[in-house]
């Protein structure tokens, strides 16, 4: 039995060589998310409730109070204006932080 730590890198090896094997297929994406059971209501957040805590962090920012914010099964995408490029990768950190966020896309100008 494998221990739970090493199931991402045995996942991931398990796609790469599955990939392998198929005609016309350059990568692949695992998204896969190994949780613990004690863990799952961390990842068990909605989307709308993902936006309403990551907008609640960003409007604690002077800097970031252009910042649009959208979740999508746990992808969070930041768009509108920053103040400057710090405010905007300190943006992507808030976002980060909240539970259940997979991943950021910032688009944000400044």
């Amino acid at each position: 039995m494998l221990p739970t730590a090493g199931l991402p890198f045995l996942t991931h090896l398990l796609s790469r060589v599955a990939a392998a094997g198929i005609e016309h297929v350059k990568t692949v994406k695992n998204d896969l998310q190994v949780v613990a059971p004690g863990d799952r209501k961390v990842t068990d957040i909605s989307d709308q409730d993902i936006t309403r805590q990551v907008e609640d962090r960003l409007a604690k920012t002077d800097q970031l109070t252009g910042v649009a914010v959208r979740a999508d099964a746990g992808v969070v995408m930041l768009t509108g204006a920053a103040a400057s490029i710090g405010a905007s990768a300190r943006a992507s950190e808030l976002a980060r932080e909240v539970p259940g966020v997979r991943a950021v896309k910032n688009e944000l100008t400044f």
